[in-house]
């Protein structure tokens, strides 16, 4: 089983290489060693988030089933904003980041 590793941006669990210049988040799209110069994590996740989080690998496909905004609930990293629906779901929050007590509700809108 290969190891897989945390982007400490966007908080995708599957990089195939650990953050390291050079290699690229097929989630968010940072490049470690270059987008990070002289800018935090946190602002980089709050730049991808203000994007309404979008997939960035056009080579890699997204997880099936991938919800950008339930990867960062889950991880409970900070950002900014409060998420908007992404695909077919609705995602609700009553707190955004860190909080303990979001509640989220997902929600097909599909017919």
């Amino acid at each position: 089983m290969k190891r897989q590793f945390m982007c400490p941006v966007c908080a995708f669990s599957e990089m195939p290489e650990p953050v390291a210049e050079g290699n690229i988040c097929p989630c968010c799209g940072t490049e470690f060693g270059y987008d990070d110069d002289g800018v935090s994590y946190r602002q980089l996740r709050d730049d991808w988030v203000a994007a309404n989080a979008p997939w960035f690998s056009p080579v890699v496909d997204a997880p099936i089933n991938w919800n950008p905004w339930l990867q960062l609930l889950f991880s409970e990293y900070d950002y900014a904003m409060r998420p908007t629906p992404h695909r077919n779901d609705i995602v609700e929050t009553t707190a955004v980041g860190h909080s303990v007590d979001a509640e989220v509700r997902l929600c097909s809108t599909a017919a």
